[in-house]
C-alpha cells in the first residue's frame, strides 16, 4: 500500500480541500429569506383584507341618493 493508495487519497481528500478551500453553508440564510418572505405575504394579505372590510364599510354609510 503506497502513499497514493485509493483508499488513502480517498480518506484524505476531502479533508484537504475544505482545509485550503472552506466550503460555506448557505441553508440557514435560505431558509431565513424564505420566512421573511413568508411572512411578509401573510401580513400583505392580512392588510388588503382589512383595507376592503373598511372599503366596504364606507360605502355602507354612503348617501342612498345624490342630489
Amino acid at each position: 500500500v503506497g502513499i497514493f493508495s485509493p483508499g488513502r487519497t480517498t480518506i484524505t481528500s476531502p479533508s484537504f480541500t475544505t482545509l485550503f478551500f472552506p466550503i460555506a453553508n448557505y441553508a440557514g440564510v435560505a431558509a431565513m429569506i424564505f420566512a421573511f418572505h413568508l411572512t411578509g405575504r401573510y401580513i400583505e394579505t392580512m392588510a388588503r383584507g382589512r383595507a376592503s372590510q373598511a372599503i366596504k364599510k364606507l360605502l355602507e354609510l354612503g348617501a342612498k341618493t345624490a342630489r
